[in-house]
């Protein structure tokens, strides 16, 4: 897989890298939130509720980070064809297009059918599909950070778990954040009925699980560094083994 020259001015005259990334992982959060929700409907009917706030969630989520990705390209009509004008399949932008082109039409689908609730069965059975997709998404943003250059930091033995736990870190908080709302501004479905204790319960066990996880992995990460595992080397470690990648 090529490298990613990345210099830190870039990062200050381009802010849509990091928002790609930022609603990369927020779509695959609340994709998956949206889904467990929905399974869980059947012991926990508010969970019908927090189900539908997070994929309406998820839907402008992936609409911003897709607009985001396609826009940094340059030409944004080739982003919109990328099946047919991405060809460079050692890049990982080119897989970033893929993990948002096909991520979105499961995404659509299942919103679609949450939002009329109909066929409950082939509905769940399509979010399921689509959880290997949402992870996709975030682990994706991951890959594209590790492999980038001039930024030793980046280690492929973190980032991949770095970056799925703080997507669904995010989605998880976030809808937790709409569910709140919605019962204290917006009485939307069963919230009417007053907020239901084992969704809050649920979310907030949930989000500080995930904190928990990320202050984990930042803690090995750091004492990674602190050992001296990290030196900076002269072009890219093999990552065939799962070995960090950096550059001098």
């Amino acid at each position: 897989m090529e490298a990613i020259d990345i210099s830190s001015t870039m990062w200050g005259k381009n802010f849509m890298i990091p928002m790609y990334l930022f609603f990369g992982g927020l779509t695959a959060g609340l994709g998956d939130v949206a889904v467990v929700a929905d399974l869980l409907e059947g012991r926990y009917k508010s969970c019908n509720t927090l189900s539908k706030l997070a994929i309406y969630a998820a839907l402008p989520a992936w609409a911003l980070g897709s607009f985001f990705v396609i826009y940094h390209l340059g030409r944004p009509l080739r982003g919109m064809l990328f099946p047919l004008y991405f060809s460079n399949y050692g890049s990982w932008m080119t897989y970033g297009g893929w993990a948002m082109g096909m991520g979105g039409p499961f995404i659509v689908v299942y919103g679609l059918l949450r939002h009329f609730d109909l066929y409950p069965l082939w509905r769940r059975v399509i979010g399921l599909i689509s959880i290997p997709f949402m992870f996709w998404m975030a682990l994706n943003t991951a890959m594209l950070l590790s492999a980038a250059t001039r930024v030793p930091i980046w280690s492929r033995d973190y980032l991949p778990a770095l970056f799925i736990n703080s997507g669904l870190l995010s989605g998880v908080a976030g809808a937790g954040l709409l569910f709140i709302l919605a019962a204290r501004y917006f009485p939307f479905g069963a919230v009417r009925e007053g907020v239901p204790h084992q969704v809050l319960l649920g979310t907030s066990v949930g989000a500080l699980a995930f904190e928990v996880i990320e202050v984990g992995i930042l803690y090995s990460l750091v004492n990674f560094l602190a050992a001296g595992a990290a030196s900076p080397v002269v072009g890219a470690v093999s990552s065939a083994k799962g070995s960090p990648i950096f550059y001098d």
